[in-house]
């Protein structure tokens, strides 16, 4: 790009010229665009702006830019404080996360704890076998504890255990080790 001016007081003659043409202020004070665009004739690639109306010209795009960086500075905040907002989530979530695995921990012990109470109880008994009843007075829990226990039991001791209604009495079971 190559520059030339007369400078004195004030700028009289300033051209800049380009590859897309050349802007010129000539010393009447008009602002000259030219164009160099081949595939246009002349007469419609040349435009003429007073000083005047290209500050207003400037002004008008600064304020329009100003606005937008306003905008933009408001959705950057609105952005802000959503972030913030979900990295507050993801850390309540995590939070929760690892307080249900350590109270699945918790529970898988208790279960354990609970299997083995029946197993020694079973195995103390000659016949290796109880009432789910007698189970639960024996380790002291409700009917969803014994269920979660029983089940337990089934899984961790596979084919050991059988559950079985009592002969003479349908409505209640017994624990029976099958193999000791």
């Amino acid at each position: 790009m190559a520059v030339r001016e007369n400078l004195g007081p004030t700028i009289r003659n300033a051209s800049i010229e380009d590859q897309s043409g050349t802007v010129g202020l000539s010393e009447d004070g008009m602002v000259n665009q030219v164009v160099a665009n081949k595939d246009e004739p002349p007469e419609e690639s040349i435009s003429v702006l007073t000083g005047s109306q290209l500050q207003d010209l400037i002004k008008e795009e600064a304020l329009s830019l100003a606005e937008q960086v306003e905008q933009l500075g408001g959705e950057l905040k609105d952005l802000k404080l959503d972030f913030e907002a979900l990295v507050g989530t993801v850390t309540n979530q995590a939070r929760l996360i690892k307080n249900l695995q350590n109270q699945d921990e918790k529970l898988g012990q208790t279960v354990l704890l609970r299997c083995q109470k029946i197993i020694r109880y079973i195995n103390n008994r000659p016949d290796h076998k109880a009432s789910l009843e007698t189970l639960k007075g024996v380790i002291e829990i409700d009917n969803a504890k014994m269920s979660q226990t029983i089940v337990a039991l089934h899984k961790g001791w596979s084919g050991r255990f059988v559950t079985r209604r009592i002969q003479g009495n349908e409505h209640k079971k017994e624990l029976v080790q099958v193999k000791w």
